[in-house]
């Protein structure tokens, strides 16, 4: 059975059962949200999304809840359910206060992760967008870069290639430590120069 059908049979188990009075405390002190992000860790993505659904329809810790739905629309847009995705990850900014600085950060990683479902679903200026709102939060450079290639990268899907050029070389100007996303910002750069001339 794929991931895909696994978390689509655990959604109709959702929606078949009742879970307004289930208490948060399942075993000892641990919450349906620490149990599910351990399963999510392990990337047992039916049982971690059960729980984390059952969490946010009960939970009162809306940094928590918000990061529940940033794990269920991050497995959602893994296995392509993009819409669900966009679903659950509108679901975290609802939740999160963005006057909130300790919020920030997981705020820029839902925007990030709605940029990504946004290119996939070809919808390239609504990524441009994502990536923007994700830059006004997210402060670690590492993450920032990550966030900065996505959205050269929708800006290239998009034809810009200029402008996705000039981001891509801002970034490579910072030597980067991650030596994963310095390649793919090298290549992705290559291929944006050759779509602009093929010559």
């Amino acid at each position: 059975m794929t991931p895909f059908h696994r978390l689509f049979l655990t959604v109709i188990m959702i929606t078949f059962s009742s879970f307004s009075g289930t208490s948060q405390k399942t075993a000892g002190k641990y919450t349906d949200y620490d149990h599910g992000y351990n399963l999510w860790y392990y990337e047992k993505w039916d049982s971690a999304f059960l729980l984390f659904n059952r969490y946010v329809n009960n939970a009162d810790d809306t940094l928590n809840k918000g990061r529940a739905y940033k794990y269920m629309g991050e497995m959602q847009w893994k296995i392509g359910d993009l819409y669900g995705a966009q679903e659950s990850l509108t679901g975290a900014i609802h939740t999160m206060d963005a006057r909130n600085e300790e919020q920030h950060e997981e705020l820029g990683i839902v925007y990030n992760v709605l940029g990504n479902v946004s290119q996939d679903l070809k919808q390239y200026d609504e990524a441009v967008g994502f990536y923007n709102n994700a830059m006004n939060f997210v402060k670690a450079s590492d993450y920032r870069h990550e966030v900065m290639n996505g959205k050269a990268t929708a800006l290239q899907k998009k034809g810009n290639y200029d402008d996705a050029i000039a981001i891509y070389d801002s970034i490579l100007a910072l030597q980067l430590a991650n030596q994963s996303l310095f390649a793919r910002i090298i290549d992705n750069r290559a291929r944006a120069k050759w779509l602009r001339d093929p010559g």
